[in-house]
């Protein structure tokens, strides 16, 4: 296993989906998140 492979296990994508009372009606907000060393950031 390579290190892209690696990188690529240590990343998670999260889609979180709102619907409400705005212009549009909905919004969908992606985040991704990397384990660096020991700490989980926003990459």
């Amino acid at each position: 296993m390579g290190r892209e492979q690696i990188e690529a296990w240590l990343t998670v994508d999260v889609l979180q989906r709102l619907e409400g009372d705005f212009p549009g009606g909905v919004a969908d907000l992606h985040y991704r998140f990397a384990v660096d060393d020991e700490l989980i950031s926003r990459s």
